[in-house]
């Protein structure tokens, strides 16, 4: 039996102005028949309680669905019978003041995100470039500090007074801390640890690389296996990593760099088709 999928990418509003991510709705097309896997995140609490989803085709409601929020999450499944393509569907939960989550752009200029999957076609690649080049400049984040105010004020004071290698302390410290804070994981059963994060941890790289949390990539591979790995490497100079999950494709690795995922890291090297392994991008912490 055939079948369609996509994944929406929702978002918070404020009236018109986007705050950032809510999670995803993925829906899979099969036999007349739409099923949705819904997972909602990162939202206020004080929207907490029962929701109403309206799956839309244009401006027309043709579903809804009913979502309880708890600490800022919910979670269901449902489906309903197909009265347009994948393509023109879009899905809003309208909140109090004035707020809501919605998967389309307020200002109506929809843009559908790439279907990464196994086997990425050459035409999905051009669709990317395409995508990429529209992407508009991203508001620049406050990075929160792991460190208390006087380490801070003392690695302020090493950086402008030290030498070349007071920036390798202060980063040494910070990742002590980061290793102490955050779980660890062996995803290879092997001697390579890695850090694994949250898509709300990625305020720990630094502000540049902030704008990940907005990369269709990492979204793509974080809602799938519902983590990301930060990752040191300790070979001089010391290098520090943010990988996706997902499974090794020479199409879906051209899209991976298409983004900034410029390497792959899997059980063994080369990486084979359909291998597991997370796509690398350099950062900075």
């Amino acid at each position: 039996m055939s079948y369609n999928r996509k994944i929406f990418y929702m978002n918070f509003y404020e009236g018109d102005e986007k705050k950032g991510n809510a999670g995803y709705i993925k829906v899979l097309e099969s036999g007349g028949i739409q099923k949705a896997e819904v997972r909602l995140s990162g939202i206020s609490t004080i929207f907490d309680g029962g929701k109403e989803l309206e799956v839309l085709h244009g401006q027309t409601i043709i579903s809804r669905e009913q979502i309880d929020l708890r600490k800022g999450s919910g979670t269901i499944t449902c489906g309903w019978e197909k009265e347009a393509e994948l393509a023109g569907l879009s899905f809003r939960v309208l909140l109090h003041g004035g707020c809501s989550l919605d998967s389309q752009e307020k200002d109506k200029l929809y843009r559908e995100e790439p279907i990464i999957r196994e086997n990425v076609m050459e035409e999905e690649v051009k669709t990317v470039v395409i995508e990429k080049e529209r992407e508009e400049p991203k508001p620049k984040m406050v990075q929160p500090q792991l460190e208390s105010a006087e380490n801070k004020e003392s690695a302020e004071k090493e950086q402008i007074e030290g030498t070349d290698g007071t920036k390798e302390k202060v980063e040494n410290r910070k990742w002590k801390q980061i290793c102490k804070a955050y779980p660890h994981i062996k995803p290879f059963q092997d001697f390579r640890d890695y850090i694994k994060l949250d898509l709300k941890d990625m305020v720990l790289v630094s502000e540049k690389k902030y704008s990940l949390v907005e990369n269709s990539f990492l979204l793509h591979g974080y809602y799938n296996y519902d983590h990301i790995i930060l990752w040191r490497k300790e070979k001089t100079p010391v290098k520090y990593y943010i990988g996706v999950p997902g499974n090794f494709y020479e199409k879906e690795k051209q899209v991976a760099v298409l983004y900034g995922f410029e390497s792959f890291e899997g059980a063994v090297e080369p990486a084979k088709e359909g291998d597991f392994g997370y796509y690398m991008t350099e950062v900075t912490i």
